[in-house]
């Protein structure tokens, strides 16, 4: 405490600035008591063993908070109750309780957009059905990732799930919406149609011939036959186009080996078409926000240790190198904090990436991939090895919360949207940081999900560690 200068009977003493200087543990209390009375001051006592009574509640232990920070005064009813015994006109003489908070610089960055690096550009070269029912799409280069899929057991619907397949090169190709699913060289859907492609034959002479198809079929040999509409003149002697070429929705040239002017009809031994497929990721996701904090799901919790996050005054950047399906361990090698080299004891900081998704098999495509807190470390959020860099998968949440496994309990787990459940992840990975594991095995640092009055704030045992901290989180 502080003690001012005490005035002799009969003097009186200038009015005297007294400096108090706190300590630096969150949450530490404080009251100060001023008298003129020296003996006075030497006998008032605060003992928190003595005075931990009264009501108490999880949430607001109002009754039992209000006793312990009691001064109380041995003169003043002995044997009463903590109220009883407090000194007389504490308003006079006492403070309020003056509680040490630590703010916590929060360094925000973010990969910026996705959409460069989502699509999968390949070819087709065969299929099931017919041009005008397609139910399967082969291709020459495998859409298979770290996930299972149609030709694992058992099967599972693969990244490609509810995904887009663009079908021909350029704004004339055609759209097939939604993927099944992919194996481990195809595409799977609901039937669908190509037809209005357009084609070129090419004589390899001097004449061309354009147009559109209007249906392709494979004979048990594996040609395939082409029907097309030419929009060129048809006195164009198609004779001269076997042993020619034909290139089909801007795809690469594939051998004539026979024309039917009676039936419109070319057959090539091969199929060569471009087509671009798309998951179902939302690619809007990324660059995440960083002008804000989210209070009730990040600085909330944090205030309950009397730890207040704020936006740190450098960093946010958003610039850094988008990669699709980052490696947890790499997250040090892509993270551009410039906060890192402020932390310190008396300066908090703490580092978030909003990046796209981690492991491919945790990424939620397909959708009953997870669950998002498996408790392994391959869920869809990261602290790196040495507890420094946090980074939250804003995508995997958002197909997490959308279509994954859990996605009709985010709601009544008190997450409205999925931006609620990504910056819970991101609170609990900060903690991660404070160097807080799973082992409360409840709250907030827990790896399985409940109702958001259990598991959107720090178990007690959690709170206790962060009160105690002496240093920076990731130092």
């Amino acid at each position: 405490g502080v003690r001012g200068q005490v005035a002799a009977p009969g003097q009186g003493v200038a009015a005297q600035l007294a400096t108090f200087l706190v300590s630096m543990q969150p949450g530490d209390n404080f009251r100060i008591v001023a008298n003129g009375d020296l003996d006075f001051l030497n006998q008032i006592r605060n003992n928190d063993p003595a005075q931990n009574v009264g009501s108490t509640t999880l949430q607001q232990p109002t009754e039992r908070n209000l006793n312990k920070e009691r001064i109380i005064d041995p003169n003043v009813n002995p044997t009463g109750t903590p109220a009883q015994r407090e000194v007389l006109f504490p308003e006079n003489y006492v403070s309020p309780t003056l509680a040490v908070w630590r703010f916590l610089q929060v360094e925000l960055d973010t990969m910026p957009s996705a959409s460069t690096i989502n699509a999968m550009t390949t070819t087709m070269h065969n299929f099931v059905g017919s041009g005008t029912a397609l139910t399967e799409i082969w291709t020459t280069e495998t859409p298979r990732d770290g996930s299972k899929d149609l030709d694992h057991f058992p099967p599972y619907n693969g990244r490609f799930e509810n995904g887009t397949l663009r079908v021909g090169d350029g704004v004339t190709g055609a759209t097939i919406s939604p993927i099944t699913g992919n194996g481990s060289n195809r595409f799977v859907f609901p039937a669908a149609s190509i037809a209005g492609l357009p084609f070129i034959a090419d004589d390899r002479v001097d004449d061309t011939m354009r147009g559109t198809i209007t249906d392709v079929t494979k004979t048990t040999s594996g040609q395939f036959v082409w029907t097309v509409s030419p929009t060129s003149s048809t006195t164009i002697d198609w004779s001269q186009f076997n042993n020619g070429r034909l290139s089909v929705g801007g795809g690469a040239w594939v051998d004539i080996i026979g024309v039917n002017l009676a039936a419109w009809t070319i057959t090539t031994s091969l199929l060569r078409i471009p087509i671009v497929a798309n998951d179902d990721d939302a690619l809007g996701e990324l660059p995440y926000a960083i002008d804000s904090l989210n209070y009730d799901l990040f600085t909330r919790p944090y205030e309950a240790a009397y730890i207040r996050p704020v936006l740190a005054p450098l960093g946010h950047n958003q610039t850094g190198t988008v990669v699709r399906n980052l490696n947890s361990n790499a997250l040090e090698s892509v993270q551009e904090s410039q906060m890192d080299a402020y932390r310190a004891d008396r300066y908090w900081a703490a580092y978030i990436l909003w990046t796209w998704q981690f492991g491919e098999d945790k990424d939620f495509d397909p959708d009953n991939e997870g669950p998002l807190f498996p408790g392994d470390g391959t869920g869809g959020a990261y602290t790196s090895v040495n507890e420094k860099w946090s980074g939250v998968a804003v995508e995997t949440v958002s197909d997490s919360y959308w279509n994954g496994v859990d996605s009709e309990n985010w709601v009544d787990w008190g997450y409205y949207t999925h931006d609620d459940l990504i910056w819970r992840i991101a609170a609990h990975e900060v903690g991660h940081q404070f160097g807080l594991d799973h082992s409360a095995r409840t709250g907030l640092m827990w790896v399985s999900e409940a109702p958001g009055d259990v598991s959107q704030y720090f178990a007690a045992n959690d709170l206790r560690k962060l009160r105690m901290q002496p240093e920076s989180p990731g130092r």
